[in-house]
C-alpha cells in the first residue's frame, strides 16, 4: 500500500468514508477545503526537492492548474500531459 506501480498508486483508505469514483487530490486543495497538500512539505518529508515530486507524476494523470495566470495563457496544456488551467485562486499553490 502506498507503492507506485507503473502509473498507478494504491492507498489504504481503511476507516475513511470513500466511494468508488471519488475525487483524489495528490497535491493542492480539494474543493473549498482549508487544508491542502503542499509539494514543498511533501518533498521535505521524503528528503527531496519539490521539482522531483512534480516531475515524477506521470503524463496520464489529469492536471488542473489554478492560481496566478498570465494573460493569454492556454486553458489546456499541449502534449500528452493535458490539463485544465484555472485562474480562480489568488495565488499559485504547491509548485
Amino acid at each position: 500500500v502506498g507503492a507506485v506501480s507503473m502509473d498507478m498508486l494504491a492507498a489504504d483508505v481503511t476507516g475513511l468514508e470513500v466511494e468508488p469514483g471519488d475525487e483524489v487530490v495528490l497535491l493542492g486543495r480539494q474543493g473549498d477545503a482549508q487544508a491542502r497538500i503542499d509539494v514543498r512539505e511533501m518533498a521535505a518529508a521524503i528528503g527531496t526537492i519539490p521539482w522531483e515530486i512534480v516531475c515524477r507524476i506521470g503524463t496520464r494523470i489529469e492536471r488542473e492548474y489554478s492560481g496566478a495566470r498570465q494573460e493569454g495563457a492556454a486553458d489546456v496544456m499541449p502534449g500528452p500531459a493535458r490539463g485544465r488551467a484555472s485562474s480562480t485562486a489568488p495565488e499559485a499553490e504547491g509548485a
